[in-house]
């Protein structure tokens, strides 16, 4: 009888929660939005929209759970989406913060990681 181990597979999946929203009440219909895409590239890709009708610029800054300015810089498009590309080797908390003028818009993620091992025994 021969007993054979495949071996310990690691599988790191990457669980992500919605921390938080928020939209100033001043304004009803948010005029931003962030969504999570997926892992790409050995990174999380995140999506933000915007869609404005001042003349004001947009800043965008994110910020890690250490509360560490990980991106910051001011668009002038008026309607624009850009893809983020957010480290994912920790578990951590991304919170995007979109400004423009009086209108701010605030959403977080949390990254949880989970290992999970698999062992495998067939017998020949």
């Amino acid at each position: 009888m021969k007993k054979t181990i495949l071996g310990i597979i690691l599988l790191s999946l990457v669980f992500l929660s919605e921390a938080s929203a928020h939209v100033d009440p001043v304004f009803s219909k948010p005029f931003s939005s962030v969504s999570y895409v997926g892992v790409k590239e050995n990174g999380l890709a995140f999506d933000l929209f915007w869609d404005i009708d001042t003349n004001k610029d947009v800043s965008v800054s994110i910020i890690n759970g250490n509360s560490e300015l990980i991106f910051q810089h001011s668009f002038k498009n008026k309607k624009s989406l850009k893809r983020f590309l957010l480290p994912n080797d920790s578990n951590d908390t991304y919170t995007f913060v979109i400004r423009s003028g009086k209108m701010r818009y605030e959403k977080s993620f949390t990254v949880n990681r989970l290992v999970t091992e698999t062992l495998n025994v067939t017998e020949k």
